[in-house]
C-alpha cells in the first residue's frame, strides 16, 4: 500500500525484574517486578512479587544440631543410642512409632553429624557419631543428664531393656 507506514506493535508493558534475597527468612526466593502498564492514554506503575520456588537456605553446622535437637521424636531416639547401638526394627518396636518415621528422623540425625550408620546384610544399625567438638559433646551430655527424669524416656528406657533382654529383632 502506498503511503502506509509500517507500524511497530507497542508492548502492552515493560518489566525490568529484580531479584531480591529471601523474604523475611522464609526460605523463599522472590522477585520484585516494576511493571509499568499502558492503559489507553495513561500510564501507571505496580511493583509485584512472585514466589518463585521454596529453596531452603544451607544450615550451617550449628543450626543442623539444633534442628535435631528440635523434636522429641529425634531426642528419643538419642537417648536410646547413648547406650549403644540399635538397629531401625528395635528403635521402632521401643518408640512404638512406624518405621518411616523412624527412618525419616534417622536420617535427618545422621546428616546432622550426631548419627552414623553401617549395614549388616538387610539392617540397617545406628549409633551416635564420635563427638566432633566441644558444643556437640556438650548437647549430647544433655540428653543423658537434662532429659533423663522425662517419664517418656524412662519408659523407653524400659522398653529398651525388654528389647535387649529378647535379643531383638536384628538377632539371628
Amino acid at each position: 500500500m502506498a503511503g502506509s507506514r509500517t507500524h511497530q506493535p507497542e508492548t502492552p508493558h515493560d518489566v525490568s525484574p529484580e531479584v531480591t534475597d529471601t523474604a523475611a527468612g522464609t526460605g523463599f526466593d522472590f522477585v520484585s517486578a516494576a511493571v509499568t502498564m499502558r492503559s489507553g492514554h495513561s500510564d501507571y506503575r505496580a511493583v509485584t512479587a512472585m514466589k518463585l520456588r521454596n529453596k531452603p537456605r544451607p544450615l550451617l553446622p550449628m543450626d543442623q544440631l539444633f534442628r535435631a535437637f528440635a523434636d522429641r521424636t529425634r531426642i528419643r531416639i538419642l537417648f536410646l543410642l547413648l547406650e549403644g547401638e540399635r538397629c531401625v526394627g528395635d528403635i521402632t518396636t521401643i518408640l512404638q512409632q512406624p518405621q518411616p518415621k523412624i527412618s525419616r528422623h534417622l536420617l535427618l540425625l545422621q546428616r546432622s553429624g550426631l548419627v552414623q550408620s553401617r549395614k549388616d546384610g538387610l539392617w540397617r544399625h545406628y549409633s551416635l557419631s564420635p563427638v566432633g567438638d566441644h558444643l556437640h559433646r556438650r548437647l549430647i551430655e544433655c540428653v543423658g543428664t537434662c532429659f533423663a527424669e522425662v517419664p517418656e524416656l524412662q519408659a523407653d528406657r524400659r522398653r529398651a531393656k525388654t528389647v535387649g533382654a529378647s535379643g531383638g529383632c536384628c538377632e539371628p
